[in-house]
């Protein structure tokens, strides 16, 4: 069974969510705005922060051997990602299940 960092590619999850959230999302991930809050070989879970006061709860997990995703922003498709779901991807590539603790 696959892990949510075997699967994560983020080159496509940018190319999915748009050049303007791809943007936004690598700009708050440089900006440290995420904290992770759980993980698990196939569910990482991350707070995004925004701003001074907007914290959203932003997931990626394996559901059928395929990367899916979700956050509480609204702003998001099961095809098309927010922002929100590129920085925790951002963050987590290239980072273990475990060191992600």
């Amino acid at each position: 069974m696959a892990s949510v960092n075997e699967l994560i590619d983020l080159d496509a999850v940018r190319a999915a969510a748009g050049e303007k959230a791809a943007q936004a999302g690598m700009t708050c991930a440089e900006s440290d705005c995420v904290r992770y809050t759980q993980s698990s070989p196939r569910n990482v879970t991350g707070t995004v922060r925004e701003g001074p006061t907007h914290m959203y709860n932003t997931t990626l997990r394996v559901v059928d051997d395929q990367l899916d995703w979700a956050c509480n922003c609204g702003d998001l498709t099961r095809e098309r990602p927010c922002k929100h779901v590129v920085a925790l991807a951002a963050m987590l590539e290239g980072v273990s299940a475990e060191d992600a603790e």
